[in-house]
């Protein structure tokens, strides 16, 4: 761990760059301890894990305190070249370390849900998107996964002492500006510059987390925007936005529209297979005051017929 703290540009354990804790409420359940920094046009972020995938806030307020002895596994990512590589063609990498210290032991596997480990690269690109299938010894286009740096959702994190994103203080939010430029920086998928832009669209730290992409305004049906911003932004945008080339990034309308059969059957159907993440999943079907699923089960729109149900 600590070679690739130097390579990327970080001071002895890991000092450096723009730092952020927070529970990830919506996809892992963790409190994450995040650093990011920039070195030239390389970019490159570390987030060590506190607690269990269990949601529990108090994970917030260890991924702060960040004590050695409470740390799970840490992840990276890169936005880099590849050594002996076109110098200027930079993708993005994963490598996940056993802990967080400087002699955490890099290894190929985690158990970041509770039901098992997954190998890397696979288990960074259900939610940072990107595809990973050599045939062979892997080329550097099969190396070039095409996954994003995820954007910092601000609603769906919990932070220190049980706040939510409403009880950030000043200097709060412009780190997570901060960080959401580097994001930028590393050329995520458009849906997530896309979302970057419109919440920052007023200037400066300040986050409107009502924002939603122009494809899914409908003067004539505002059940569509609320659509977004309920079911949309909370329970399926987690994975999708990270999605390049699939049309199912759910940045517009029209793609929702025409996947309503398969959206019908994947999340209201028998088997009920989405949300795709464990935490999500909990999330989306125990929500009350609005139920997501009925959000979903009661909108109707011209091209749109309610599911009626979905539950």
């Amino acid at each position: 761990m600590g070679t690739w703290w130097t390579v990327n540009g970080f001071g002895s354990g890991g000092a450096g760059g723009v730092r952020a804790s927070y529970l990830n409420n919506n996809d892992l359940g963790f409190g994450r301890d995040m650093h990011c920094i920039q070195k030239g046009q390389d970019l490159a972020c570390y987030v060590t894990n506190y607690g269990c995938p269990d949601q529990d806030p108090k994970n917030a307020d260890l991924a702060a305190a960040a004590n050695p002895a409470d740390r799970v596994a840490t992840v990276t990512m890169e936005y880099s070249a590849v050594e002996g590589q076109d110098p200027k063609r930079r993708i993005v990498k994963f490598f996940v370390y056993k802990g967080g210290t400087i002699d955490s032991p890099l290894i190929t596997s985690a158990d970041l849900d509770g039901f098992g480990d997954k190998n890397v690269p696979q288990l960074c690109l259900n939610c940072h998107g990107g595809q990973y299938s050599p045939s062979g010894k892997p080329s550097i286009d099969d190396i070039d996964m095409k996954s994003s740096f995820r954007e910092f959702d601000l609603p769906s994190f919990r932070y220190t002492s049980g706040r939510d994103f409403t009880k950030l203080t000043p200097q709060e939010l412009d780190t997570f500006k901060a960080l959401n430029d580097v994001v930028v920086a590393s050329q995520p998928s458009d849906p997530i510059k896309q979302l970057i832009a419109g919440w920052y669209a007023g200037g400066g730290s300040t986050f409107n987390d009502k924002f939603v992409p122009a494809q899914w305004i409908d003067a004539a049906n505002p059940l569509k925007q609320q659509l977004y911003l309920g079911a949309v932004a909370q329970s399926c945008r987690t994975c999708h936005v990270a999605f390049r080339g699939g049309d199912i990034d759910w940045s517009t309308y029209s793609q929702f529209q025409r996947r309503r059969s398969i959206i019908n059957l994947y999340v209201c159907g028998s088997s009920k297979i989405m949300p795709h993440a464990a935490i999500t999943y909990i999330n989306f079907w125990g929500s009350r005051s609005p139920s997501l699923p009925n959000q979903l089960a009661q909108f109707k729109a011209s091209d749109w017929t309610a599911f009626g149900t979905c539950k």
